[in-house]
């Protein structure tokens, strides 16, 4: 059920960059990245990594002609084909893309809001692997 759901999401986000290029005359927008993006995370939903990665690089490569190479939103494509990366087991390309993304970050935001920024999110990663142990412990006593 969730693969038709992901499929239709695909056609939606597809006709989307369609629209979106030929209203803007082309793909210099931001928000044909954005669409470039989209379409990325589904097909990272749907396990087709080679796929999701070839629409993170689109969105990127038209962020870094408009925003330039030191933007926050540079920073999150490359996490995205970071993420990618490490869902197919390239651990240099990985290494390398969260490695510019966190320099990008603190030229951008400076080490100590980074710092900060990255204790939320490991206090965040904690919060929900304890919540996922308390389900599983609460579907296991009363199933």
């Amino acid at each position: 059920m969730r693969y038709l759901g992901l499929r239709a999401s695909t056609r939606r986000h597809a006709k989307s960059l369609e629209l979106r290029t030929r209203i803007c005359g082309g793909d210099s927008h931001l928000s044909v990245a954005r669409s470039c993006n989209n379409i990325g995370v589904v097909y990272d939903e749907k396990g087709d990594f080679k796929k999701a990665l070839v629409h993170y690089q689109k969105g990127l490569e038209i962020m870094l002609k408009l925003l330039g190479s030191e933007h926050p939103s540079v920073a999150n494509s490359k996490e995205n084909i970071g993420l990618v990366f490490k869902k197919m087991t390239k651990k240099s390309e990985e290494s390398q893309m969260f490695t510019e993304a966190a320099h990008i970050r603190r030229k951008v935001l400076g080490a100590d809001k980074v710092r900060a920024i990255d204790c939320t999110v490991e206090n965040k990663f904690k919060q929900v692997v304890l919540l996922n142990k308390e389900m599983k412990f609460e579907q296991d006593t009363y199933l």
